[in-house]
C-alpha cells in the first residue's frame, strides 16, 4: 500500500497568514505597546535605577576603601575609575600650613613635614565629628539608600588629595548628583570650621566651590528620566516577539487544521477539482455557470447526488444556483430531497423526477453526520462531493470519498465552495 505524505504548502500558509492579518497585526501591536509600556513604566518608577543606585553606592564605598589600602582583589576598579551611573562633585581649597607647630620638626626635612601636615588635613576632613554633623545637618539617613549610613561609609564616598603642596582637592562621589553637591558643600564647610582650631593649618581659602555635576558620558543615567532609545529597543523586541509568536501559532493552527485549499489537496484524496464557487457574490453566478455546464456535458440524462463533506459545507444555494443555470441551457431539472427518507420512498421520488426531467439532483445532508448521502448515492448515476475552502478538513474529505466508494457510484470530483487562491 502506497503511503502518501502531506507537505506544507508555503504559499497557502502565507495566504492563511494574510487571511488572519488583522489578528496578526493586533497581536504584534499589543506586544510592541506592551513592551514599550513596560519599559516606560520601569523607567518612570525608577526600577532601573533603584537596583543600580544600591549597587553603585556600595561600589563607591568599596572602591575608595580598597584603593586607599591598595586592595584590588576583583580587578574591576582602580582608584581613578568612576563606577557607572555615579556623579562627582568636587571643590578645591588653598591650604597654608604652619610648619613651626610640628613638634620635633628638626628631625624632619621639608618633604616629610609636608606629607605629615597634608595627612593631618585629610584626616581632619573626614573626622567622625565633622562627618556626624554632615549626616545630621543633611539628614542623610532619611534617604532610602542611606538609612544605615555611618561616618565610616560616608568617609569612603569622599576622595581627598593634594595637588602639589597647598591645593587640597575634595571629590564626593554619589549616585545622586544633587546629593553629591550637598555633601561636598557640607564637608568643605565643616573643614573650614574645624581647621580654625587646628594648629598646623594657618589659612584656608576657597579656589573652586562644589557644583551640581552633570553627566558627561552617555552611560550616565539621570534617575526618573525616560530613555527613548530604550523604549525603541523594547518596542523592537516586542515586535519581533509578536511576529515570531503569531507565525508559530498560525503555523500550528494551519498544520493541525489541515484544511482543503487546493487541487493538490483534492488529489491527495484521489479526487479531481470539478469546479469551484467563488466567495464573492459578483463572480458566484459565473461559478455556478461553469459547474452547470460541466454537469450538462457529463451526460444527457443522469441522476446526480451532491454530497456535502461536513456541516460547514451544507449550502442549499449551490443546488438552486446550478439548477437555475441548467434551465437556461434548455435542460429540465428535478430536485429531490434525500433527507430523512427510506429507500423505497427515495427510489420512487427519483423515478418520478427522471420521467419528467433531463437531470435529477438529489440534495442531502453532510455525509459526516448523516447516512442520507450513502442511500442517495446508491440510487444515483453520479456523485459530486461538496467541500468548503479552508474549512473542510482533509480527514473529512477522505472520509466522504471512502464512504461514497463503498456505494460503487462514480464520483465526478469535488467542488470547492468559497474558493480563493486556487
Amino acid at each position: 500500500m502506497e503511503v502518501k505524505e502531506r507537505v506544507i504548502d508555503l504559499r497557502q500558509y502565507f495566504l492563511f497568514v494574510w487571511e488572519n492579518a488583522i489578528v496578526f497585526i493586533l497581536v504584534v501591536l499589543a506586544f510592541v505597546f506592551g513592551m514599550a509600556g513596560y519599559s516606560y513604566k520601569k523607567q518612570k518608577n525608577g526600577m532601573d535605577f533603584v537596583a543600580e543606585e544600591k549597587t553603585n553606592l556600595s561600589a563607591v564605598i568599596s572602591q575608595n576603601h580598597d584603593a586607599f589600602y591598595g586592595i584590588n582583589s576583583k580587578g574591576k576598579f582602580t582608584d581613578a575609575d568612576q563606577p557607572d551611573n555615579t556623579f562627582n562633585s568636587s571643590a578645591r581649597l588653598f591650604v597654608d600650613f604652619d610648619y613651626s607647630s610640628i613638634e620635633n620638626n628638626s628631625n624632619l626635612d621639608f618633604t616629610q613635614m609636608t606629607t605629615k601636615v597634608q595627612q593631618d588635613a585629610m584626616l581632619l576632613l573626614v573626622s567622625d565629628t565633622a562627618l556626624n554633623k554632615v549626616i545630621n545637618d543633611l539628614k542623610l539617613n532619611e534617604y532610602d539608600d542611606m538609612k544605615n549610613l555611618t561616618t565610616d561609609d560616608l568617609k569612603w564616598m569622599i576622595n581627598r588629595n593634594f595637588l602639589g603642596v597647598n591645593i587640597f582637592q575634595i571629590v564626593v562621589t554619589d549616585v545622586d548628583p544633587e546629593r553629591a553637591h550637598l555633601i561636598a558643600d557640607a564637608v568643605v564647610k565643616e573643614f573650614f570650621e574645624s581647621s580654625k582650631s587646628f594648629k598646623t593649618i594657618s589659612k584656608v581659602e576657597m579656589i573652586d566651590s562644589a557644583s551640581v555635576p552633570k553627566p558627561g558620558l552617555e552611560n550616565k543615567v539621570i534617575p526618573g528620566a525616560v530613555d527613548k532609545k530604550k523604549l525603541l529597543k523594547y518596542a523592537i523586541v516586542g515586535c519581533a516577539g509578536g511576529v515570531f509568536l503569531m507565525a508559530v501559532i498560525l503555523l500550528i493552527i494551519y498544520i493541525f487544521k489541515d484544511a482543503v485549499r487546493t487541487a493538490i489537496d483534492l488529489a491527495f484524496a484521489d479526487l479531481k477539482l470539478f469546479g469551484s464557487v467563488s466567495r464573492k457574490e459578483a463572480t458566484k453566478k459565473e461559478s455556478y455557470r461553469r459547474i452547470a455546464y460541466n454537469i450538462a456535458l457529463a451526460d444527457n440524462k443522469q441522476v446526480l447526488v451532491v454530497v456535502p463533506t461536513d456541516s460547514k459545507s451544507e449550502d442549499d444555494a449551490f443546488v438552486s444556483g446550478v439548477e437555475e443555470v441548467l434551465k437556461t441551457t434548455g435542460k429540465t431539472v428535478g430536485i429531490v430531497s434525500g433527507e430523512d427518507t427510506d429507500s423505497a420512498t427515495l427510489v420512487k421520488s427519483v423515478e418520478n423526477a427522471k420521467n419528467s426531467n433531463d437531470i435529477v439532483i438529489i440534495s442531502v445532508r453532510n455525509i459526516r453526520d448523516y447516512a442520507d448521502a450513502t442511500l442517495a448515492a446508491v440510487n444515483a448515476d453520479k456523485a459530486l462531493i461538496f467541500a468548503t475552502f479552508g474549512k473542510t478538513r482533509m480527514k473529512d474529505l477522505i472520509y466522504a470519498k471512502s464512504e461514497l466508494d463503498k456505494t460503487g457510484t462514480p464520483i465526478l470530483g469535488a467542488v470547492l465552495n468559497q474558493a480563493r487562491y486556487i
